[in-house]
């Protein structure tokens, strides 16, 4: 008899589906998220605050995009944008303590900064005669 029909033969199955189960329970229990209402430590208080500085900031830097005069001035503010966007990354890396994020935030920090080289030399090279 196999041990696929074997009635009496341990499900490994069953077994290594709940050992699964509870790593994921474990690792859970191990990640601390410091925002509120996750956390009622001190700083999550702070992490919480720059959360919604953020996008009070991001909030007015879309409407500058929205309103801007000139083509410039848009061009800069949807650099705030992105910036805020690289800030909010990194505060949400430290709250939930994943070091892996600052590192995503890091390299579109550097993407963004030779889009904005870029797009200043482009300016440049147009005002000339």
């Amino acid at each position: 008899m196999s041990p696929a029909t074997d009635p009496h033969a341990p499900d490994v199955t069953h077994a290594v589906a709940q050992g699964a189960h509870e790593a994921a329970h474990h690792a859970a229990e191990q990640a601390t998220i410091l925002l509120l209402p996750y956390s009622h430590e001190p700083i999550a208080w702070v992490f919480t605050i720059a959360l919604v500085g953020l996008a009070l900031s991001m909030a007015l830097s879309v409407g500058r995009v929205v309103i801007g005069p000139n083509v410039p001035d848009r061009v800069v503010s949807l650099d705030v944008v992105a910036n805020i966007c690289v800030a909010s990354i990194a505060v949400y890396a430290m709250a939930t303590q994943r070091a892996g994020l600052i590192v995503v935030a890091i390299v579109v920090a550097l993407i963004l900064f030779l889009g904005t080289t870029a797009y200043a030399l482009f300016l440049e090279r147009r005002a000339r005669p």
